[in-house]
C-alpha cells in the first residue's frame, strides 16, 4: 500500500499524462479550397497547413469557423487569438500581428462576362461596377481606389453570380477560388465568365490579435512550425495534394 503514491507519481510522468498544448483559432467558413465548411467539416489547404505547422511544435489546434468579416473583427477585439487567411497590406498591418512566414501565395484575378477580348488593368475599372466580398482585403491599390464603384457581396459566389447576370461589370476573386466555384456551380456559371486581368499575387497570412494574451506565443509557434514542415516535405505534400482539391 505504501507504494501506491509513488506508482501514481510515476504514471503521471508518462507521456499519456502530458496532453499536447491546445490552441483555438478562428477561420473563415466560405473560401474553398483554402478554408471552408465543406460537407459539415472545416477543411481546406490553409486549414491543413496551419494544423500541421502547430502539430510540428507540439500544439493541437482547434478551429472555430465563421464568416471572414466576423473572424477578423473578433480577432481585432481580442476575442480570438487569430484568423486566417489575410493579406498583409495597409488595411490590416496596423490592426493585426503577422509572422515572418506566410501560409501560401495567391493571385487575385479580374473576371468579366464572356466575350470581353481586351485585357483589363485596375485603371480600367474606374467608373465600373466591381464585385468584392465583404470584409476581404484586395491589396493597398484596390483598398485606396476611389474611382471604381465597389459593390460588396457576402461571398465570392454571390459576386460571380451577379457578374454572370450582368449586374456587375467586373469581379475580383482569387483564381483558385473562382476555378472551384465555376466547377461546383457550372449550371449557373459555366461559359459565362472569363479572366481579363490580374490585380496582385501576394502572400497570405494568419492574422493575430494585438490584444489577446495568447497571440504572440501562437505567432512564434506558427513561424517555427511552418519552417519545420517546409523543411521536412510535409508542406509540399499538402500543397501538391490540394492542387486538385477534392469536391
Amino acid at each position: 500500500m505504501k507504494l501506491r503514491p509513488y506508482l501514481l507519481l510515476l504514471a503521471c510522468l508518462l507521456p499519456v499524462c502530458h496532453a499536447a498544448e491546445r490552441l483555438t483559432l478562428a477561420v473563415e467558413d466560405d473560401w474553398y479550397p483554402f478554408a471552408a465548411v465543406h460537407n459539415g467539416k472545416i477543411v481546406g489547404m490553409a486549414v491543413e497547413i496551419v494544423r500541421e505547422a502547430y502539430r510540428a511544435v507540439g500544439v493541437e489546434v482547434l478551429f472555430r469557423s465563421m464568416p471572414y468579416a466576423r473572424c477578423m473583427r473578433q480577432t481585432e477585439l481580442g476575442r480570438e487569438v487569430g484568423c486566417f487567411n489575410s493579406l498583409q497590406d495597409s488595411s490590416t498591418r496596423d490592426r493585426f500581428l503577422f509572422g515572418q512566414q506566410p501560409l501560401f501565395h495567391g493571385a487575385i484575378t479580374i473576371y468579366a462576362q464572356s466575350g470581353k477580348s481586351q485585357p483589363v488593368t485596375l485603371a480600367d475599372l474606374a467608373g465600373k461596377r466591381v464585385g468584392l466580398t465583404n470584409g476581404y482585403t484586395y491589396g493597398t491599390e484596390v483598398e485606396t481606389d476611389r474611382r471604381m464603384i465597389k459593390e460588396y457581396a457576402r461571398n465570392d459566389l454571390a459576386s460571380l453570380r451577379k457578374l454572370a447576370l450582368g449586374r456587375l461589370d467586373y469581379a475580383l476573386v482569387y483564381t483558385r477560388v473562382a476555378d472551384y466555384l465555376q466547377g461546383a456551380y457550372s449550371y449557373e456559371l459555366y461559359g459565362k465568365l472569363q479572366v481579363v486581368g490580374k490585380v496582385i499575387e501576394n502572400p497570405l497570412y494568419l492574422s493575430f490579435s494585438r490584444t489577446n494574451l495568447r497571440a504572440e506565443s501562437a505567432l512564434r509557434q506558427l513561424d517555427q512550425g511552418l519552417s519545420m514542415i517546409r523543411s521536412n516535405g510535409r508542406y509540399a505534400a499538402i500543397t501538391t495534394r490540394w492542387s486538385r482539391p477534392p469536391l
